[in-house]
């Protein structure tokens, strides 16, 4: 499938709009015309409908394919080109054809292409300035750029085509954009021929013009005048960042062109910034065409050249030479193959050289600016002093693509020499292989090839062929260069092969080990393979959460660290900002206690906060500066975190949670950065069991010896297994192949009941022998309940459970086997938000078969999250193609009334603080940290010193009834100094003003000015009222219109509805809706819900990420657990007690301690519950009907009729068909399950149970307690 290209007239000048900038060399332009804008935009429209329920490709999407694509920016479809796959990652590089745009994206969001969206021309043209190169950072230049071309018409003249670009010449506002550009120093013009892609290859002699650090400084190289913004290729593993000086010149080796068409390059230095003792390099190749000369045939395909530009320089540095060395210069003492020297030919002239090899009384040289070889007597031999060793060889190897027809065919060199003699040739470049060129002579228009195979017995052969036949004499000679330099046996007197020393192989034999491969210093992996010699390992703990969370650094890898984090001070602060705040993005941030640089991993990130995880230690941050977080290079992000995420094999006894007594002796037993010994018990890919040794000391026995703790069963990562049991895809049990004894001993031990006595006390949590009703066999279970009925247990090596009528006591030896069927939970992809019920059918048919499973431990734990492998292939590749890749979208229209009055992602929380629709002012609820910061900075105002010298615009600290705050000058006159408070918003005169610090100076206004946004501008008595009757205490919803005008224009949402100058009152207010009641506080405070589909999208949420107590923070929202289930819920508190939190769908409050993090398209949608009062006319409600309202079944649905919309919303309630109304209440209320008469059909026995769960509930309730309940869709209190 192929895109039509837009028909582009050269030479003409056409108004264009700048989509995408890499670079001035590199950017992308679209054509403005109104009716291909009008088509585009349709099919966008297009694409979002077509693909709205459609799956993503199933397999890998090759390279050059093109798809459609989500763009993470914008969160929308377009047609993309697959440029590259991480295949680690699970993620492609994909450019956006129709705006240029590079992205990486998720391989679930990446769709195959209809051919209907391949018939619209692409619509970004891809563009580059002629004649120009990068003499700055891309990044240095951006904001000009943007000034300049951004949001613009541009008048652009395309010039040429060449290859996919066009070079174009664009106006904006009537200035020439190259030329201001290269005022500005940058860009410099290149000089004429110079063709860019040419040098990438290429190891070229270049001096350094400034330098700011690795990643960006400038190069002018030998041979060309252009200043070139260079980069260093693996910056951050090359300890030289302080060592090139400016004017320094030295071997470059220009490794690729990167985005932007700047260079990637490696200085050919060693760690103390030397040159290393190597050949010359050769002088650059510019283009693929330009005149030369040969100089010297080797051979029939081997000839050396001089290009014409290098004449001039070739007579100089003869001139230099022999004024140099023939007064001065000292006689070269060892003569190594390969040292360069300064030797005298028999003209009598000096010529730089390379000793080839040497005799008793001479040498062999060949001289590096002609090629050809001589031998001189040793006595003309000279040092070759350093400047001379700055300019690069002059004469060039080339190779000509021909072989001889005959293997003792001769060739007669002369004639050869007589077709280049003293001829001025154009040279075209065939190919580039191991910095040999391979090319083409002509004189003109004749090849000399050819004319070679005329006069020969020669033939033509491929490039390709060449390239082969050049690496085999390439590595011929080496071979042959390193046997030169051997110290032969039974010499007389020792040689010695100046830094060519080749280290001879060890003759031990003892270490029978396979020798392991030397990795670059700042590349070591992190082995998670414990010793084959000895099961420990040491190690440091480098942060401690729990007991079942910590990180580990192994002490073989520390060095590695420190010098990784010295390469990152280096190149971090030129690492250009991260562009994709998305969860798990890698990227390199600023601590900020230390103000250091680390490598770290974005754990949750929303408008102003952004929580990371420092990949190489294990604490977290939370970040407010977002300049203070960098994209990571490819070089940073290859190597592996140096923290290992790992748990003990224990859960708290008796607690949901490890108690704070717990987690204290945790901390004092492994202190953070003392070494102590590990040993991995499992191994998982995203948690790892272990255990820890603090010298002799076993810290997980400690633990269950002092009773904290018990210990958890494990399973091993690459075992087989069969399923025994299934509940869902997410409470399933396994048992092990290698547990099949075991079982079988088992059931032979327990076959005979009547050894073990009749169990009489019943208790929950005891392991028993239970005899299963459906086979009449016995099996070890775990007592659940015991009632009347009977007894439930779960069947501890086999997951199911049962109610069985008969349990007897087992040897206390077999009820502490462990368990023999292991709890787990399948890993869920990341684009399955819930498991739909043909996938749940489809994993019990696959599983319970008895088939055998190879398990695969993701996090190891009390339910292990695992992934089932059958025949190499994972159970996930059937099922998950099953399941909806899940959209919000269809439920959030589901729960808010109108697309045109819904609350988008863009929205966000915040506290009107002062003012009317016109002009007002918020507070963000995600500033509510930094308020509480300034609050506390401010209480010491009152010793600054006084503002002296009080000018407009100047920030100070003014007091204001008895307290000082924030604020900048407004006016000064006689009357006082009038200031606006900026965190708030409000103006006053103020006599009293201090000098505010500068740390305070620096934190920006959390005080927003902001309009309503209005169609007229006009805002009428009525919304003004009601605008003015909003809470001050309540965040609501906002959206920006205009975020960058001033004031910002917003959308207001209240109680999701929109906030408008139309909003239709009579069509909401006095509309009459069903609803269900739940959570009563009493007629003046409840909630009420018209439905709650989200609670199918939360029975997953124990596999979802735990919510780090860095991040807590209040507003937050989050899933939380009560009563065995997960709820939404918003966190309202942070206190000694822990974290309380609002169950948004519900409306109740409770402390949690199990909190975790919320997917951010469930975080988006609306609640599900309205805060709503009664509508009464009198002062307060009766106590009677106060007590008679609390009663109202949650059960039970009811029609509120909506009086006014406000916070709480006003309402009437109907119950069967009535007003139910203080004075008014019917006979046949509904009661509440608690409240209703007991049947007597009921027995004796469930009226005792019910009465005690009632005197349960009535004992919470006491208490302030609330709880949640799974049962219904409601949470009471």
């Amino acid at each position: 499938m192929e895109i039509p290209m837009q028909p582009i007239s050269l030479n003409k000048n056409q108004e264009v709009k700048l989509t995408w900038l890499f670079s001035p060399l590199d950017f992308y332009v679209t054509t403005i015309k109104s009716d291909a804008d009008l088509e585009y935009t349709s099919q966008m429209k297009n694409i979002h409908h077509f693909y709205k329920n459609k799956s993503p490709f199933a397999k890998r999407v090759e390279v050059g394919s093109l798809v459609i694509a989500k763009y993470s920016k914008n969160n929308q479809l377009h047609r993309a080109k697959i440029i590259e796959f991480n295949e680690q990652l699970n993620k492609y590089k994909a450019q956006l054809i129709d705006f240029g745009a590079l992205t990486i994206v998720d391989a679930e969001d990446v769709y195959e292409m209809d051919k209907i969206f391949a018939k619209l021309e692409c619509q970004a043209i891809k563009c580059s300035f002629d004649g120009v190169a990068l003499s700055a950072s891309r990044f240095d230049m951006e904001e000009t750029i943007e000034k300049m071309m951004t949001y613009k018409k541009l008048d652009c003249r395309f010039i040429k085509k060449k290859g996919d670009t066009f070079y174009v010449d664009i106006t904006a506002d009537g200035l020439n954009v190259k030329s201001t550009l290269i005022k500005a120093k940058f860009l410099s013009i290149l000089d004429e021929g110079i063709e860019l892609e040419r040098l990438v290859g290429q190891t070229v002699m270049a001096e350094v013009k400034s330098f700011n650090d690795l990643s960006s400084f400038r190069i002018i190289i030998y041979g060309c005048g252009t200043l070139f913004e260079v980069s260093c290729k693996n910056a951050e593993n090359k300890p030289i960042g302080k060592k090139l000086s400016v004017d320094e010149v030295i071997p470059i080796r220009i490794e690729s062109l990167a985005l932007g068409k700047s260079f990637v390059v490696s200085p050919l230095i060693d760690t103390f910034g030397e040159a290393p003792p190597s050949p010359i390099c050769n002088v650059s190749f510019f283009s693929n065409n330009f005149k030369a000369v040969v100089t010297h045939w080797k051979s029939y395909n081997v000839a050396y050249i001089q290009s014409e530009h290098v004449s001039d320089l070739s007579q100089k540095l003869l001139d230099d030479l022999y004024s140099f060395y023939d007064k001065s210069g000292d006689l070269l003492r060892e003569f190594t193959p390969q040292t360069l020297c300064a030797a005298k030919s028999a003209d009598e002239n000096w010529y730089r050289a390379e000793i080839v090899s040497e005799t008793q009384s001479h040498i062999e040289v060949r001289y590096l600016d002609y090629g050809n070889c001589e031998s001189i007597p040793k006595n003309l031999i000279k040092c070759l002093e350093s400047k001379f060793c700055k300019i690069p060889a002059l004469a060039v190897k080339v190779y000509l693509p021909l072989n001889k027809a005959h293997n003792d065919g001769k060739v007669p060199m002369d004639e050869i020499a007589k077709l280049t003699e003293e001829v001025l040739l154009n040279l075209k470049v065939l190919g580039f292989h191991e910095e040999n060129w391979i090319v083409d002579l002509l004189n003109d228009n004749t090849s000399i090839t050819d004319a070679i195979k005329t006069k020969t017995s020669c033939k033509t052969i491929t490039v390709n062929e060449l390239k082969k036949q050049i690496t085999d004499v390439e590595l011929s000679q080496k071979a042959s260069r390193l046997n030169v330099q051997k110290p032969k046996v039974n010499q007389q007197v020792e040689t010695k092969t100046a830094k060519t020393e080749v280290t001879q192989p060890t003759t031990e034999t003892e270490n029978t080990q396979a020798p392991s491969q030397q990795l670059a210093p700042s590349d070591n992996r992190i082995s998670l393979q414990a010793s084959t010699t000895s099961p420990r390992t040491k190690a440091a703990i480098s942060h401690i959460d729990r007991p079942d969370r910590f990180y580990l650094q192994i002490s073989s890898s520390i060095e590695s660290l420190y010098e990784l984090q010295e390469n990152i001070q280096i190149v971090a602060p030129s690492l250009p900002p991260l562009d994709d705040f998305s969860n798990e993005t890698r990227c390199i941030v600023r601590y900020s206690v230390d103000m250091q640089w680390y490598r770290a991993v974005i754990i949750d990130s929303d408008r102003n906060i952004t929580s990371i995880l420092f990949i190489d230690y294990g604490n977290t941050d939370s970040i407010t500066d977002n300049s203070l977080i960098k994209s990571m290079s490819d070089a940073f992000d290859k190597i592996p975190p140096y923290a290992i995420p790992c748990a003990l094999p224990l859960e708290a006894k008796d607690r949901i949670e490890w108690s704070e007594e717990s987690c204290d002796l945790f901390k004092n037993l492994m202190k953070l950065d003392e070494d102590a010994e590990f040993e991995f018990v499992c191994k998982g890919k995203s948690n790892n069991f272990v255990k820890l040794y603090q010298g002799e000391l076993d810290v997980m026995e400690k633990f269950i010896q002092n009773g904290h703790a018990i210990r958890l069963d494990s399973i091993t990562s690459g075992s087989k297994c069969y399923v025994s049991h299934v509940n869902s895809i997410s409470d399933f049990y396994i048992q092990m192949e290698s547990d099949t004894n075991a079982l079988e001993k088992l059931a032979d031990y327990l076959l005979d009941e009547s050894k073990f006595a009749i169990m009489t006390d019943v208790k929950e949590g005891v392991v028993c022998s239970a005899k299963y009703l459906d086979d009449g066999l016995w099996y070890r279970g775990k007592i659940k309940s015991h009632n009347g009925d009977g007894t439930e247990v779960c069947f501890i090596d086999y997951g199911n459970s049962s109610i069985t009528n008969e349990v007897r006591i087992v040897p206390t030896e077999i009820a502490n086997i462990p368990a023999l069927a292991k709890y787990c939970s399948l890993v869920k992809p990341k684009d399955v938000q819930y498991w739909s019920e043909s996938a749940e059918k489809r994993f019990v048919e696959l599983t319970d078969n008895g088939g055998v499973f190879m398990v695969d431990v993701i996090s190891p734990g009390k339910k292990s999250i695992v992934d089932l492998i059958s025949n190499e292939k994972s159970i996930l590749e059937e099922i998950s193609q099953l399941c909806d890749k899940y959209t919000v979208s269809a439920l959030e229209r589901t729960l808010q009334s109108s697309a045109d009055n819904t609350i988008t992602p863009e929205t966000f929380k915040a506290t009107i603080v002062d003012g009317s629709p016109n002009e007002f002012y918020i507070q963000l609820e995600s500033n509510t940290s930094e308020l509480d910061k300034v609050w506390v900075s401010m209480e010491s105002a009152s010793t600054w010193p006084t503002l002296e010298t009080v000018e407009v615009g100047q920030m100070c600290a003014a007091l204001y009834d008895e307290y000082y705050y924030r604020a900048k000058v407004l006016s000064v006159g006689v009357d006082g100094v009038t200031v606006h408070y900026i965190d708030y918003g409000n103006q006053s005169s103020s006599s009293d003003l201090r000098r505010l610090p500068d740390d305070l100076q620096n934190i920006k206004e959390l005080a927003i000015c902001c309009a309503l946004q209005s169609q007229s501008g006009i805002y009428t008595p009525q919304l003004i009222e009601r605008f003015a009757n909003l809470s001050k205490d309540v965040a609501m919803d906002f959206k920006y219109i205009s975020e960058n005008s001033n004031p910002a224009i917003v959308q207001l949402f209240d109680n999701g509805v929109q906030f408008t100058e139309n909003a239709n009152i009579e069509s909401t207010e006095h509309l009459k809706i069903k609803a269900y009641i739940s959570d009563i506080s009493g007629p003046n405070h409840f909630y009420i819900q018209k439905n709650n589909e989200i609670e199918a999208l939360m029975t997953s949420a124990s596999e979802w990420p735990l919510m780090d107590a860095s991040v807590r923070c209040v507003g937050k929202r989050c899933a939380a657990l009560w009563d065995g289930a997960y709820y939404r819920a918003e966190i309202i508190a942070v206190d000694e007690k822990g974290t309380k939190v609002h169950f948004i769908d519900y409306g109740n409050e409770s402390y949690a301690t199990d909190i975790r993090r919320l997917p951010e398209d469930l975080e988006r949608i609306e609640r599900a519950s309205m805060l709503c009062t009664l509508d009464n006319q009198n002062e307060r409600f009766s106590d009677e009907f106060i007590q008679k309202f609390v009663n109202l079944s949650c059960d039970d649905e009811y029609e509120f009729e909506i009086v006014k919309q406000s916070s709480p919303c006003v309402v009437r309630l109907y119950v069967n068909g009535e007003i139910f109304s203080d004075g008014n209440v019917d006979g046949n209320i509904p009661k509440s399950s608690h409240a209703e008469a007991y049947d007597d059909s009921f027995s004796i026995l469930n009226q005792v149970i019910e009465e005690v769960i009632e005197d349960a509930i009535d004992s919470e309730k006491s208490k302030g307690g609330t709880r949640a309940t799974n049962n219904s869709t409601t949470i009471t209190n």
